[in-house]
C-alpha cells in the first residue's frame, strides 16, 4: 500500500469511527422515555441527530474528496468505478435522509407534530443503513488494500 492508499484510509477508518459514536449516542438518544415528554425527547435526539450528520458530512468529504477513499480505490482498481459510484449515491441518499429525519425531530421539538414513534422508526432505518454502507466501503478497501478500516468497536 503506498503513502497516499494508507492515508486515504487511516481517513476513511477514523470517519467510521467517529460514526459509530454518533451513531451510539443516537441510539441511546432515541431509546429514552418519550411519551409525555416528547418536545424535550426530540430536542435531546436532535443534538444527537446533528452530530450524526454532521459526521455523515465529513466522512462523505473525508471518502469523496480529492486524494479520498474513493479515489484512491479506483486509481488501484479502475474495475471498482461502478461500485464506488454507487457508494457516492448511497452516501448522498443517506444524508439526505438524514437531513429529513432532523426536519421531523425539529417538527417535534417545537410542538407540533408528537409522531416520536416515527422518528425512532425512520432513525432505526438510517441506522441500518449506515451500517451496510460501513461494511459495503470496508469489503471494497480491504479488496483492493488488503486493509481492514472497520471500527474497532
Amino acid at each position: 500500500m503506498n503513502e497516499n492508499h494508507r492515508r486515504a484510509s487511516e481517513r476513511a477508518s477514523r470517519g467510521h469511527n467517529s460514526l459509530v459514536e454518533a451513531m451510539h449516542r443516537l441510539e441511546a438518544a432515541l431509546a429514552s422515555p418519550a411519551p409525555g415528554r416528547e418536545a424535550e425527547w426530540a430536542a435531546h435526539v436532535l443534538q444527537d441527530l446533528e452530530t450524526l450528520l454532521s459526521v455523515v458530512q465529513a466522512l462523505r468529504e473525508a471518502v469523496e474528496g480529492p486524494g479520498g477513499l474513493y479515489e484512491q480505490v479506483t486509481e488501484t482498481r479502475p474495475e471498482a468505478s461502478l461500485r464506488t459510484m454507487y457508494l457516492r449515491d448511497s452516501n448522498r441518499y443517506l444524508a439526505d435522509h438524514a437531513r429529513l429525519l432532523v426536519e421531523e425531530t425539529e417538527r417535534i421539538a417545537r410542538g407540533e407534530a408528537a409522531a416520536f414513534m416515527a422518528v425512532r422508526t425512520h432513525a432505526a432505518e438510517l441506522l441500518k443503513e449506515l451500517r451496510q454502507q460501513q461494511a459495503r466501503e470496508v469489503d471494497l478497501v480491504f479488496e483492493t488494500f488488503q486493509r481492514d478500516i472497520g471500527s474497532s468497536e
